[in-house]
């Protein structure tokens, strides 16, 4: 998300919602606020493994649902999407490397 914010705009104006386009970082932000204080809980309970994979997964259908939508309501959810699976993903990341 950080390395193509600048183009959410273009986005928006592409489906029409260029008035409220800053709620697609918002949106994305806020799914990865919600998701990140559970994935330490979730990764000792079902293995890291498993829910490292489930991330990528969900990361994988926001950017498919915000690629193939026509409307910004659509875009924003798909935001959303990518936003939990991207938390799951970042913090994987970060436990990665501190444990090891």
């Amino acid at each position: 998300m950080f390395f193509v914010g600048g183009s959410l705009a273009f986005i928006a104006k592409d489906i029409g919602g260029a008035t409220i386009e800053a709620w697609m970082p918002i949106s994305y932000s806020l799914a990865l606020a919600a998701i990140a204080p559970f994935c330490g809980y979730l990764q000792d309970l079902f293995g890291r493994r498993n829910i490292t994979l489930a991330g990528g997964v969900v990361l994988c259908i926001g950017i498919i649902v915000v690629a193939t939508a026509h409307t910004i309501g659509a875009a924003i959810c798909g935001m959303a999407i990518a936003g939990a699976g991207a938390a799951i993903g970042e913090l994987t990341a970060l436990a990665g490397l501190v444990i090891n």
